[in-house]
């Protein structure tokens, strides 16, 4: 008898609560309790990519680019990031991290770290590395069915 597939026996959102139960801690052990988890991403993608366009941010955390235009604007007024005109294309800008947002980002991955240093050792050696190889399969298996590849 086959059994009945339920949202929490899902991939997805056993991922998702993963994700939150980090991002609580990281809220619970952080200087920057005022940046969502979502604006760390666009900040985190930033870091990982200075100068990225918002076109860039937009494809790289697959968000629609009003949400990324905004996300921008407020992290902008948070001092955070700056945009700089592209100096090989004036119709676009580069964003950058400003040194508060640098501090930010470094002090988020470190609490993030430090959180699957935690959650991993209670699971023995080498689990975080099979995961990840099985997360990065399915990530990838999931873009090429998104795009049909």
């Amino acid at each position: 008898m086959k059994k009945e597939n339920n949202i929490t026996q899902s991939i997805t959102h056993t991922m998702m609560l993963v994700t939150n139960h980090c991002w609580k801690y990281v809220k619970k052990n952080s200087r920057n309790s005022d940046m969502s988890k979502v604006q760390f991403n666009v900040c985190s993608v930033v870091y990982h990519y200075p100068g990225i366009s918002q076109d860039g941010i937009s494809k790289t955390l697959q968000m629609d680019k009003s949400s990324i235009a905004k996300l921008i604007f407020k992290l902008i007024q948070m001092g955070m990031i700056e945009r700089k005109v592209n100096p090989n294309d004036r119709r676009e800008y580069q964003i950058y991290l400003t040194k508060a947002g640098k501090k930010a980002v470094k002090d988020t991955l470190s609490i993030v770290n430090e959180w699957e240093t935690s959650v991993f050792g209670t699971m023995g050696e080498n689990w975080k590395e099979t995961i990840m190889e099985y997360l990065t399969q399915f990530e990838k298996a999931a873009r090429e069915k998104e795009y049909d590849v």
